[in-house]
């Protein structure tokens, strides 16, 4: 008998929750934003780098109500996957919203022929995009790897005033700063 196979990364899965200050249409996500979003160790006050390796997106989902009782607008929340690589489907997923009391719900896997399906690393690269109203509540479910023997991964937003050895978590979007992360330290 042989002794199991272990993993020799650590390795977990989380998810992550964003509520954007304004209105998305399109809006770009790559895996960098998701990487940083992940967390940043501060090594001084305005240099910081990624805390995991690799990531994959297991899921996504979107909670998208309207704010005016009149019924008269529908909210709307999209994900869509038409970026990164020519072999893409270009598929989108969407749901509105009938009233106040029924909000847009959407709950995304990848599509497993997609980009946003695969492992990835911090690229630039476009990922999927996101279309939703402001205060829209977005859920990712990620399964990351801590780097582990691997080069540093800076972040490529610079800290502000970041406290040595500290954990920070950016904005899904990056230096746009409008989809927040909820209940994280932020910087």
């Amino acid at each position: 008998m042989h002794p199991p196979r272990i993993n020799g990364n650590t390795y977990l899965r989380q998810k992550l929750r964003f509520t954007p200050s304004a209105s998305l249409t399109n809006y770009p996500i790559s895996p960098q934003n998701i990487m940083e979003s992940l967390g940043i160790i501060a090594t001084s006050a305005t240099i910081g780098y990624c805390i995991f390796g690799s990531f994959r997106i297991k899921e996504i989902e979107m909670w998208c109500a309207q704010t005016n009782t009149a019924g008269a607008v529908l909210a709307t929340c999209a994900v869509s996957f038409p970026l990164g690589t020519s072999f893409q489907s270009n598929r989108e997923f969407s749901d509105s919203s009938m009233s106040p009391a029924y909000p847009a719900h959407i709950r995304v896997r990848p599509p497993g022929n997609e980009y946003a399906a695969f492992w990835q690393t911090h690229t630039g690269n476009g990922y999927f995009a996101f279309s939703c109203t402001q205060n829209t509540i977005i859920d990712i479910d990620v399964e990351c790897v801590l780097r582990d023997g691997t080069s540093n991964i800076p972040s490529t937003i610079a800290l502000v005033a970041a406290t040595t050895g500290a954990v920070y978590y950016q904005p899904l979007d990056g230096t746009g700063g409008v989809i927040l992360p909820v209940s994280r330290t932020k910087i």
